[in-house]
């Protein structure tokens, strides 16, 4: 069996064709309403065939295969919400001052913080205290942390912390350094014979009047001493101190994260969007973990936006994210422009970009006992210029003089199936991926009758890179307000926009007819 449908419109006309397998009840259903088919293509009356973009939106052959897993994966009831859809705490916003603060008096061998001569000694510290943490149950934990904070006065300056690590342990260190361009401070990781093991430095740049603070990571393959380092590399200060926060997690491998050591976008996850986008997952291990990833948006016309999604297992413990770009083409000078948390879409133009996820706990609030495990979500988006309606099925529908008409029963459902496009400088439709849709279907009659709760249902489809979309919809049984030759039946009126552009929406109905009239 096949399912065909027809939209005709100024521009073209459209027809869809999809192959499927439905199982458990939902089968004899979709059956019945045929929703079953083999092919998809486009017909566009004033567009040449050659300048379709095939690649998008046809290709028959390569396509079928894979859509029709695409429908099966959907179940009934997936896509129905809550009416209250909202974006998550996030705001993304690069300066256009390209004049900002940023240090410019490097030296020769900025990054050389080599120790030598016999006054080393006097710059050691005593060794770190430590604090150890609890978990809920009041059990001494597997995370120690402490916090120092001091001064260096000039160029060269140094202070050394001794620090015992045992075998399996891992250690985090955050440096917050003085507000200043003036200020080029180093954090630095040194073995026993004070060799340097790693480093992390940023040029100082300011971000709404604070510079990035410096951070490091280290698993300890045998017991040793290590010591942690702060160096001046430019100018020092005796009124402005740095403040050092470190963590230790003994046994980290039970607790392991793939990722490590990511702490400093020297040490970036690279993620490749594609054309689908990229997901991963970590985890924070402490109050001052941070998490890095970038990703380069491409200069193409298919993509506009960049949907970023974060969310958190963890209910005690939380985390966030922050974007960055560097503005710099030799050093890292990380510009903030902005982050939250939950779900929106942002406008990047191309280029590179940093995501720091990082905790939103102190050491005092974090629970070890919960480490949050995250999902970290980048997808490019396209540009929406248009959204067609290609077929609407469910139980026991048909198409009649009004459109299409579900008859009504105990269990309702509707299957929505459309395109979403863009059109390019000549006239060309693409389909446009990865757009996340809001599909509301509304019984006036129940909104009249004051039941507003039922009245409306909700389905959140995302396009395939095609532009193509389905989803399975719930609606409540009808009333039955209106009647013609003798059957009553409910308008239900359907909306679809863009979850994160409601401008840019239809709006369409069918009847809900209702049975035994």
């Amino acid at each position: 069996m096949k399912l065909s449908a027809d939209f005709s419109e100024e521009e073209g006309e459209i027809t869809f064709m999809m192959k499927k397998k439905i199982f458990g009840w939902m089968l004899a259903a979709v059956l019945s309403a045929g929703l079953l088919g083999n092919a998809l293509c486009i017909q566009a009356e004033e567009l040449p065939e050659e300048k379709v973009e095939t690649e998008d939106i046809v290709d028959v052959e390569e396509e079928a295969e894979e859509l029709e897993d695409w429908i099966g994966d959907i179940p009934i009831g997936e896509f129905v919400i809550e009416e209250d859809i909202s974006a998550g705490d996030m705001e993304i916003n690069f300066s256009e001052n390209k004049d900002l603060a940023i240090v410019e008096n490097i030296p020769d061998g900025a990054f050389d913080v080599s120790l030598t001569g016999d006054e080393i000694s006097l710059y050691i510290e005593d060794g770190i205290e430590t604090v150890a943490t609890e978990d809920n149950a009041g059990r001494e934990s597997i995370q120690h942390y402490g916090t120092v904070s001091d001064y260096l006065s000039q160029t060269g300056d140094y202070k050394l912390y001794s620090l015992e690590l045992p075998a399996g342990d891992y250690l985090q260190a955050r440096l917050a350094v003085p507000n200043s361009t003036s200020i080029n401070y180093a954090l630095v990781l040194y073995d026993s014979e004070l060799n340097v093991i790693k480093m992390s430095h940023y040029i100082p740049y300011l971000n709404g009047g604070k510079t990035l603070e410096e951070s490091i990571g280290y698993l300890s393959a045998s017991d040793e001493l290590v010591y942690i380092g702060i160096f001046s590399l430019v100018g020092g200060s005796a009124t402005e101190a740095y403040t050092l926060d470190f963590s230790i997690t003994t046994n980290y491998a039970e607790l392991s994260d793939p990722g490590e050591p990511d702490e400093n976008a020297q040490e970036a996850v690279a993620l490749n969007l594609g054309s689908t986008g990229a997901k991963v997952s970590g985890i924070i291990n402490s109050a001052i973990d941070n998490d890095w990833y970038s990703f380069t948006v491409l200069d193409s016309p298919k993509y506009d936006k960049v949907r970023l999604n974060l969310a958190s297992s963890a209910s005690t413990n939380g985390c966030e994210f922050e974007i960055y770009r560097n503005v710099t083409q030799d050093y890292f000078a990380m510009e903030f422009g902005g982050g939250g948390k939950g779900e929106g879409e942002v406008d990047l133009p191309a280029g590179t970009y940093y995501i720091r996820v990082v905790s939103t706990n102190t050491f005092n609030d974090f629970n070890i006992g919960e480490m949050p495990v995250y999902n970290l979500s980048v997808v490019p988006v396209s540009r929406v210029d248009g959204i067609m309606i290609t077929k609407y099925t469910g139980l026991s529908g048909s198409e009649g003089g009004f459109g299409y008409q579900l008859h009504d029963a105990d269990d309702n459902w509707i299957n929505i199936v459309g395109l979403v496009y863009y059109t390019d400088s000549v006239g060309n439709k693409t389909g446009s991926a990865n757009v996340k849709l809001k599909i509301t279907v509304v019984n006036t009659t129940w909104e009249l009758h004051d039941r507003p709760d039922i009245a409306r249902t909700y389905g959140i489809p995302i396009t395939r890179e095609n532009g193509f979309f389905y989803s399975t919809i719930n609606v409540n049984r009808g009333i039955g307000l209106y009647n013609y030759e003798r059957e009553l039946y409910d308008v239900m009126d359907v909306e679809i926009c863009p979850l994160y552009n409601p401008e840019k929406k239809i709006n369409s109905s069918f009847r809900l007819l209702i049975k035994d009239t």
